[in-house]
């Protein structure tokens, strides 16, 4: 297996409170380069509050260090932060991808299941040998395997409609969470997306970017872009510059992200630059999201 990313938890609190010990997280995995999520900078072994089913391949390994009043707390550290590798994968922030032979859908309010016969509850709707029901208590994602990936199948998952414990359709499943996937399915596996819609062409949805938060370097240069309260921004590869001449100042929306108090309207961009969209025709293949 190859090291793919280390990551660092603990130490002392944003708000304050108790320091607790650095912990290091070292993810090896023997299926990355057949994993699109890998390809995005993303991985499934990353710790996430809530997160849901565990991937299927690579392993994580757990040091713990120390607090900063130890005496090798920055040998400690710095053995990880000066590791190649280090903060190379972030958590997944799009609901589907190809990992080896399957298919990960991150279904969150549908839980998906691998039909058993001795189950201790009522299934849901079974197909292809899956209980599609509703989530419970939990969050939930399924690794299904891409032979078994049928437009049955699919059409079951995106068009059901889970119900809260307390009544009432969760409507964000259909209005967010199935086109997401639909889309996230169009880029990392086109011939399923092209087979399904063609016999499911209600599926064909126009994209929504609309309040995601994407990085202003991975911007198509001479982009026009608004911001929210804070003008229109243009983008020529290297720096945003306030159309209409607006002094920025403290309003940029970057100053906290290291873009600067510029003086005048040009800001050099960096790689922590972020915004929340609100135009999708700002958005290509090319974007990254945050």
């Amino acid at each position: 297996m190859d090291k793919i990313s280390i990551s660092l938890y603990g130490g002392k609190g944003l708000l304050g409170g108790r320091e607790t010990p650095l912990e290091a997280d070292i993810i090896y995995c023997e299926m990355s380069e057949k994993c699109s999520y890998y390809s995005a900078g993303k991985c499934l072994r990353n710790r996430a509050f809530l997160k849901p089913e565990m991937c299927k391949y690579g392993r994580v390994e757990r040091e713990r260090g120390y607090t900063s009043r130890a005496a090798k707390y920055y040998e400690w550290k710095k053995r990880y932060t000066s590791d190649s590798v280090y903060s190379k994968l972030q958590y997944p922030n799009t609901p589907a991808a190809v990992i080896g032979d399957w298919l990960y859908l991150y279904t969150a309010y549908v839980s998906v299941t691998e039909h058993r016969e001795d189950r201790l509850y009522p299934p849901g709707k079974v197909v292809n040998g899956f209980d599609i029901s509703d989530p419970g208590f939990t969050l939930c994602s399924v690794f299904i395997p891409m032979t078994d990936a049928t437009n049955e199948l699919l059409y079951a998952i995106f068009s059901f409609r889970p119900r809260a414990m307390m009544g009432g359709i969760i409507t964000e499943y259909q209005n967010k969470y199935v086109p997401e996937m639909l889309q996230e399915i169009h880029k990392v596996a086109p011939e399923l997306y092209n087979r399904f819609v063609g016999e499911y062409p209600e599926y064909i949805l126009e994209p929504n970017y609309i309040g995601k938060t994407v990085y202003v370097d991975s911007l198509k240069p001479g982009t026009v872009f608004r911001v929210e309260q804070r003008g229109e921004w243009m983008y020529d590869g290297e720096y945003v510059t306030a159309v209409g001449g607006i002094d920025v100042g403290l309003a940029s929306p970057w100053w906290s992200q290291g873009g600067g108090l510029a003086e005048g309207v040009r800001i050099k961009v960096n790689p922590k630059m972020t915004f929340r969209v609100m135009e999708n025709s700002i958005v290509d293949d090319d974007t990254r999201f945050a």
